[in-house]
């Protein structure tokens, strides 16, 4: 059962029935509702219905484009019961980090910033913005803020958030490992040849102490690990090998546990002979393969979005079927699903159902659809 301090208030005066908020609640506590307008018209606009399953987490407040949601006080609010500080086995207490105790709605959340790697990760999950700090220093959360959902507490991975008087202990320094000895030049030529094993989410867990790599004959481009950084130290172009920016890279480890591909690892820097097995053999294809591939006719670049001017709420959307090319990005992305239209068909919008939030102006990259009163022009293509 849930029992926030703040829970949400929402204007229906002024909603325009975009469902950001229902869609982006963690636990389902918004539902639809139909009211009558004056003229007579049936409008559906998410209303917070299940205060049980609230835990004022200010998400869909946060999510909202039109700032219509407000966190107020909750009048049922019972503060919980205090919990016992956890002790260590010797009988000394110990810090209540996410590791030892669980979160206490009830007490302050705190960084301690000797633990604390600035990687980010607490400040992007806190839902209210509580928590301010630069990438790879530590980090600080304003307690007038801070709404104590728990979100950063569980999201920690370096012992550095905890709650009470007891301060985390630090982690312990990690001892070098031994220096391998040197191997014999035919073995070395034979392990090049057969390809090394990388330390990869696989086969390992993640080391913070450990430098993370990316393989680029591995990287499929899919820019997932750049999605995932919170430090934005990864960069490539869509299909193409990504590459870390090591002086960036605040080792968090999200994009070692995100790749799907074994292309990230960690330890030191593996090129050419170090190759995996696999990818040494395609190193090695014919060059008959490389040259179709090199032959073979590249796509055409996607189009730019298109810079226009801001939507104004008062006009209608529509789209101009001549410059639609049905790609059908407005119709999957409508939240009201008013869009309609057959592939490599002209689309339409259903102007009574649209609630003009505008996704779908954001979305389209051909200027088709236009914010005005302006008849839909004539359909001149075949």
């Amino acid at each position: 059962m849930g029992n926030p301090k703040k829970i949400p208030y929402l204007d229906h005066t002024k909603c325009y029935g975009c469902k950001c908020c229902l869609f982006d609640c963690p636990v389902n506590a918004f539902d639809l509702i139909h009211p009558i307008t004056k003229r007579g018209m049936r409008r559906t606009l998410p209303e917070f219905v299940r205060k049980e399953d609230c835990i004022g987490c200010g998400v869909c407040a946060k999510a909202c484009p039109f700032d219509v949601i407000e966190m107020v006080d909750n009048p049922d609010y019972k503060a919980p019961a205090k919990k016992a500080a956890p002790a260590a086995a010797e009988g000394a207490a110990v810090a209540a980090t996410a590791a030892t105790a669980d979160f206490d709605g009830d007490k302050e959340v705190k960084i301690y910033a000797d633990n604390c790697r600035g990687c980010t990760m607490c400040a992007k999950a806190c839902p209210v913005g509580a928590i301010k700090g630069e990438v790879k220093k530590p980090h600080e959360i304003a307690q007038d803020e801070c709404i104590r959902c728990g979100a950063c507490f569980e999201t920690c991975k370096f012992n550095a958030i905890y709650q009470g008087d007891v301060l985390p202990e630090k982690p312990a320094p990690k001892k070098a490992a031994p220096a391998k000895a040197a191997a014999p030049a035919a073995a070395a030529a034979g392990a090049a040849a057969a390809g090394v094993e990388l330390r990869t989410s696989a086969n390992s867990e993640f080391d913070p102490d450990l430098a993370v790599r990316i393989f680029a004959e591995k990287c499929k481009g899919c820019t997932m690990c750049a999605k995932q950084c919170p430090a934005g130290a990864i960069n490539g172009e869509v299909k193409k090998p990504h590459e870390i920016d090591q002086d960036a890279c605040v080792r968090c480890g999200a994009c070692f546990d995100t790749c799907k591909f074994g292309a990230i690892y960690q330890g030191d820097e593996v090129k050419g002979a170090g190759a995996p097995a696999a990818d040494a053999a395609k190193a090695a294809a014919p060059a008959a393969a490389a040259g179709a591939a090199a032959a073979a006719p590249k796509k055409k670049p996607a189009p730019k979005k298109v810079e226009h001017a801001p939507l104004n709420r008062d006009f209608p959307l529509r789209i101009d079927p001549n410059a639609c090319k049905a790609c059908t990005m407005c119709a999957r992305n409508c939240p009201e699903q008013c869009i309609t239209g057959a592939p490599k068909t002209p689309h339409v919008i259903n102007e009574e159902l649209c609630s003009r939030c505008g996704t779908c102006w954001d979305v389209c990259k051909f200027n088709a659809i236009y914010n005005s009163d302006d008849p839909v022009p004539a359909y001149t293509g075949a």
